[in-house]
Order: structure tokens, then sequence, then C-alpha cells
């Protein structure tokens, strides 16, 4: 009883998440990104993108009861027009990012839209020893014409010892190893 009701907070928290970065990277208050590290809120973590990332930002989101999303939302302008980083966290969570990763992987196999043998799971060491969970799926978005999107989450742990995760959304054709590795190269603990 109680694994199902933890199971269906993990859903609705998942559908929330998603809808809310759906929500902010459709927001028309976004500005061009510079090569400077971006904090993500109070996540305790920063990434530098580049060049074709803008900031979308919502003081009435960023005002609300969400606090999984770290805000900004970035959005890519250029060849992967459409794809997303985001980043959420939740102060109080402890879990482990191997925990973390076991519970998106029982959550997504239950996904019809998400094919299993879509999923993917490695660990992942970035250029300045932040060591984690990478884990990965496409998602078949049904509707006039079959969509599919590629998703990407980066779970680790942050200073305070909470769990972070960096997810990366894009259009399955226009997956970008150069995405992969800027994450790789740029992800930081504040």
């Amino acid at each position: 009883m109680k694994e199902r009701q933890v199971k269906k907070q993990i859903e609705n928290r998942v559908i929330r998440q998603l809808s809310i970065v759906l929500l902010i990277i459709t927001l028309p208050a976004c500005r061009p990104q510079t090569a400077e590290p971006i904090v993500f809120g109070d996540s305790g973590v920063s990434l530098a993108p580049g060049d074709g990332w803008k900031r979308c930002w919502s003081n009435d989101v960023a005002d609300a009861s969400f606090g999984d999303v770290c805000l900004p939302v970035l959005e890519e302008e250029g060849v992967l027009n459409g794809a997303n980083l985001s980043v959420m966290s939740i102060p109080t969570d402890r879990t482990t990012p191997e925990k973390r990763a076991a519970r998106w992987k029982s959550y997504l196999f239950e996904r019809p839209e998400v094919p299993r043998e879509s999923f993917t799971q490695e660990e992942f060491t970035t250029d300045g020893g932040l060591r984690g969970i990478h884990i990965s799926w496409t998602t078949n978005e049904k509707g006039p014409k079959v969509l599919k999107s590629r998703a990407h989450l980066y779970l680790f742990t942050n200073r305070r010892g909470c769990c972070v995760c960096l997810m990366y959304v894009v259009d399955a054709e226009r997956d970008s190893q150069q995405v992969h590795e800027m994450i790789k190269r740029t992800l930081r603990l504040q």
C-alpha cells in the first residue's frame, strides 16, 4: 500500500515537473545566453552551455509552489531548435542517484509510450569530478503523426546531499553528442 502511494506521488511529481518545464519554455520572456556559467536556482549547480541557448524566466512560475524546477530553463535556438535543459531539485530529497534512477526506470516501464528497449543507464563523471547516473529514453507521442522525443537525466548529489536532476530533452532525431559533451565538461557544483 505504502509503495503504491509513493509510486503515485512520484508519478504526480514527474507529470507536474514536465508540465512546468513545458510551460516555462513556451513563455515569451526569454533572453539570449552567453558563455558564462548559469546557476540554476538553489539547486547548487551551474552549467556553461555556450552560445545558442536562451534563458526562459517567469516570475509567476518562480513564485509558485513548484519548488522542484530550478530556474532558468534553457532552450536551444540553433540546430537543436526546441531542445531544452532544466534542473530539478527537491531540497529535502536525500535519495541517492541510483535509487532515483531505479524509480524512474520503474515508472517509465509502466508507460506504453516509452519503448523498454529505448531505456539506457550508465554512470558518468564530469571533467570537474562530479559523478552520477545518466539515464535516457525515447517517448513516442501519438497525434496526427508520431513524434519521438529523447529525454536524458543526469542524476547526482549536490553539496547539501540532495539528489539533483539535469534534464535534457530533444527531438529524438536531433539528439546531439555535443550537448552531452558540454554537460560533462561544464556541469559544476556551487
